[in-house]
Order: structure tokens, then C-alpha cells, then sequence
């Protein structure tokens, strides 16, 4: 396993059974094969190297189709790119601000369709010969609960000291880098997983939830991934998580919502996951 990478062990979790938390499925016991997870969402500096290494090699118009793009407060403009394209230096570059939000190499990635995440993941994927990908939405769960079927991360209090939300009482607007709230943690190590940016799961939207075999999840593929990459009219995508703008209710680790897979937004991004390996089992740590 990489460092940046959290281990989540196979066995049972209690998902859903909250009531507070908007799309939340009713309480069930769900068996979830082991994965290794990012410790932190995907940051700015970490996408723009994704871009930059598209254009050092040769794929500037595929980095412009997938630079991070919001529409600028009150305009009801077609969205635009919300990194700077430096001709001298022939690479993009992250401004302190763009579209009213505060930006940072060290904050999360926003912006970004399920399409542009996938493509970062099959990237990555290539880069580093591991399957990556989106976490599935039951995996995403498992990451933040836990087994114990808690309501945060960090337990079942509410606290907007503890997690990045509405009510934080932010200096600037956007998601700060992770580290600002260090008490959003999850039981396995994994952070920003109750406030910050949203994450986008690989599982398409079913108000009765994910695909299951009977009560286990079905994990989702990297090489699925790739082949909806080639389609057009995809369905929606399942996102999860809190995020800075979003209020408490939406911040419980319960909450499913969706947004369709070519759409972006200022409060959604991604962390990478992939199925382990006998071979990763049986490296040395």
C-alpha cells in the first residue's frame, strides 16, 4: 500500500437507519469486501499535476476539457475554467480566487465532474500500475461510520468546530485545506469525510441504494469506470459527504444525494480508492 492510503478491513458495517440524514436508506447490516482508501480528498495541486502531465505529453486538449470549471457568482454564464492557462510556461496554474471561492494546492479539488474524477483515477491508475478509482457509496460509508453505525466520523455529536460546514464561521469562502479540522477523522484514519467537498462515488443513483448480492456490496470495477467514460446520457452519479456550505443534516455520514455525472459543482470533489491484491496483502509494511 502507498502512504497516502488507509486500509479498511472486510467484514460487516451498520449503514443507513437515520432519519435526519436526507436520502438515507433504512438501517442495515451490509458485509464489505477490504479496500484501501486516500487518507484526504484529492487536492488542487494533486489535479493540476494531472493536467499538466497530459500536456507534457502531448494531450493539451484533453487537460482543457478537464480543468475544474464553476460559473462566476451571479452570472448565468456557461461555466469557465477556473485554473489560469500560463503561456510562457506552457502549464496551468491554481489562482488565490476564482468563481468567489478562495483556492489553495493544499484544499480540495472542486469543480470537477464525475467524468474529469474518473479520468484523474484511470490516470493515476496508469501512472502507478494499480487499479484506482471512485469509492463505492457503501464503501465510502463503511470509511466514515465505521462498524458501530455512528452519525459522524468522529462520533454522534454535531459540532461545527469539528467539521469543515455552513456554520463554521469560515474567513473566506470554499473548502480550507483538510488539515483545518483535524477532529473530522474517521475511524480508519480517512479525513474530510463529514465537511469540506462532497465525494463522487463510482455507483450510479437508485433511490433503494447501491447493487447489492444479498447483503454484500458489490465493489465497484476500475475497468467499468473506463467503459462509462465512453458512453454518452449517463445516469446520475451518487455523492456523499459533508461540505462547507452544506448544513449539519447534510453532513451526517447517512445522507445520499446526486448530481448528474457532466455536472460540476463548488462544494463536490473526489478522494481515490481501489480493490486490494493478494499482492498488497502480502507486502511488507
Amino acid at each position: 500500500m502507498y502512504p497516502f492510503e488507509r486500509y479498511v478491513p472486510a467484514g460487516w458495517f451498520l449503514s443507513g437507519g437515520d432519519a435526519l440524514a436526507p436520502g438515507s436508506l433504512p438501517r442495515q447490516r451490509i458485509w464489505v469486501d477490504d479496500f484501501a482508501i486516500a487518507s484526504r480528498p484529492v487536492s488542487h495541486g494533486d489535479y493540476v499535476t494531472f493536467l499538466n502531465d497530459l500536456v507534457n505529453s502531448g494531450a493539451s486538449d484533453q487537460a482543457q476539457a478537464r480543468v475544474p470549471r464553476l460559473t462566476e457568482p451571479g452570472k448565468r454564464s456557461q461555466k469557465a475554467p477556473i485554473y489560469h492557462w500560463n503561456p510562457a510556461r506552457s502549464r496551468w496554474e491554481i489562482p488565490k480566487r476564482a468563481a468567489g471561492i478562495v483556492l489553495s494546492p493544499q484544499a480540495p479539488v472542486i469543480g470537477v465532474s464525475w467524468f474529469d474524477a474518473v479520468a484523474y483515477c484511470l490516470w493515476l491508475g496508469a501512472r502507478s500500475g494499480r487499479p484506482f478509482r471512485l469509492p463505492g457509496s457503501l464503501e465510502w460509508e463503511k470509511t466514515a461510520r465505521g462498524v458501530d453505525g455512528r452519525t459522524f466520523p468522529w462520533g454522534n455529536h454535531p459540532d461545527p468546530a469539528f467539521h469543515c460546514m455552513q456554520d463554521s464561521h469560515l474567513p473566506d469562502p470554499g473548502p480550507p485545506p483538510y488539515t483545518a479540522f483535524s477532529v473530522d477523522d474517521s475511524p480508519y484514519g480517512v479525513a474530510g469525510m463529514g465537511g469540506g467537498v462532497q465525494d463522487w462515488c463510482a455507483d450510479p443513483w437508485r433511490a433503494q441504494g447501491p447493487s447489492r448480492r444479498g447483503s454484500r456490496a458489490v465493489s465497484p470495477s476500475a475497468h467499468r469506470a473506463a467503459d462509462a467514460m465512453q458512453t454518452t446520457g449517463a445516469p446520475r452519479r451518487v455523492i456523499r459527504g459533508g461540505a462547507w456550505n452544506l448544513d449539519e443534516r447534510g453532513c451526517r455520514s447517512a445522507a445520499r444525494s446526486a448530481m448528474s455525472a457532466g455536472r460540476t459543482a463548488d462544494n463536490v470533489g473526489f478522494r481515490v480508492c481501489r480493490t486490494l491484491t493478494a499482492q498488497d496483502l502480502l507486502a511488507p509494511t
